[in-house]
């Protein structure tokens, strides 16, 4: 989460809390988002809004550089591979 970039340890570790309500992490995952525990600081917040919820580009640049139209779908794939950051990543930098 670049948001809070510089900011560890200044957050409030959400374990013991997420534990003790007995919260159910898995019921909010998603292809698309991770635990929100990176860094040192542990679980510092809960899944609940993924960004980007869109994403704009330009279908006639990926036609004209032979690319297929980007997928609609959580969990579709892309030239043969999950699309997910890693494979926006590639094909952004075509």
């Amino acid at each position: 989460m670049g948001d809070r970039n510089g900011f560890d340890g200044l957050f409030l570790d959400l374990t013991g809390e997420i534990s003790k309500q007995n919260y159910n992490l898995d019921a909010s995952r998603s292809p698309w988002s991770s635990p929100s525990n990176q860094g040192t600081d542990g679980q510092v917040a809960l899944p609940y809004l993924i960004y980007p919820g869109y994403i704009f580009y330009n279908k006639d640049l990926f036609a004209k550089a032979g690319l297929p139209n980007l997928p609609t779908k959580v969990g579709e794939k892309y030239m043969g591979k999950t699309w997910d950051w890693d494979n926006l990543s590639s094909i952004a930098t075509k």
